[in-house]
């Protein structure tokens, strides 16, 4: 794989010749133009926050105080099912290391993956919730609304920068 500069690059593309199998700084133009698919994802979202409205959205963070994940069947369900598959992943990826005589190193990170799995889905409705008020508190300040707005636009355009290069 050849590394290109983005003038470089731009150029090939205007050619008619696919970049996406390249480089650009040492970075796989491919995942950059996926990452741009996601960047842009999140600028475009700014656009549906502020038609919602601050006061729904702060509304909608309420919704998490009378949620308890710990007492939720339906999140039991879900953390079992995390466990079983997290307790697979541990046993294949530690037979695995075994079999092969090199480090359990695999085996732990699969433990600590599925012990993160599962406290980031019982801490959801805290993150969420904080989440949800940041937004309201920046969308309902006229500085911060500028920033947050400005922010998307260039977010959305280097996305959509880095998405195109890539197609």
């Amino acid at each position: 794989m050849a590394d290109l500069g983005l003038l470089q690059a731009w150029g090939m593309w205007f050619d008619n010749i696919q970049v996406n199998q390249y480089t650009l700084y040492g970075v796989s133009v491919l995942a950059l133009g996926r990452i741009g698919k996601v960047v842009s994802f999140f600028a475009g979202m700014t656009v549906i926050l502020d038609i919602i409205g601050p006061d729904r959205i702060r509304q909608f963070a309420g919704t998490f105080k009378r949620f308890d994940p710990v007492r939720s069947l339906t999140l039991r369900k879900v953390g079992l099912l995390l466990s079983a598959l997290g307790l697979l992943v541990a046993i294949v990826s530690l037979v695995s290391t075994m079999f092969r005589f090199g480090p359990a190193v695999d085996g732990i990170v699969a433990v600590l993956g599925y012990v993160v799995a599962v406290l980031t889905l019982m801490a959801t409705p805290r993150i969420a919730r904080g989440l949800a008020r940041v937004l309201a508190s920046g969308l309902e300040s006229r500085s911060w609304e500028r920033v947050i707005r400005w922010s998307a636009v260039m977010l959305l355009v280097l996305g959509f920068h880095f998405d195109l290069l890539a197609s």
